[in-house]
């Protein structure tokens, strides 16, 4: 394989993850507005946060669903960003 299929590879599997997150947010009830919003909100948490997202897909339902909550609750979709009050439990190293 080489680079270029294995970065196609590492993005189809993170849209996966994010689309995997999204239905799991639908399912607990917990997902306001479209399914669209909520794909983009995650994924700008995800690239914002370096968010580990396979572990928080498969957390335990009350830390899943407050780094979900809160993502919708602290984003700014105008600028693309998060205010300074919230930090998903889910938050990677800085690389």
């Amino acid at each position: 394989m080489n680079a270029k299929q294995t970065a196609s590879d590492k993005a189809i599997e993170r849209l996966n993850l994010i689309a995997r997150i999204c239905t799991r947010a639908e399912e607990m009830g917990i997902r306001r507005g479209s399914r669209i919003t909520a794909q983009m909100d995650v994924d700008l948490a995800a690239e914002h946060f370096n968010i580990r997202l396979a572990d928080w897909l498969n957390a335990d339902a009350f830390n899943f669903a407050h780094d979900f909550i809160e993502i919708q609750n602290h984003i700014d979709r105008v600028n693309k960003t998060f205010d300074n009050r919230f930090l998903p439990r889910f938050a990677g190293m800085e690389e």
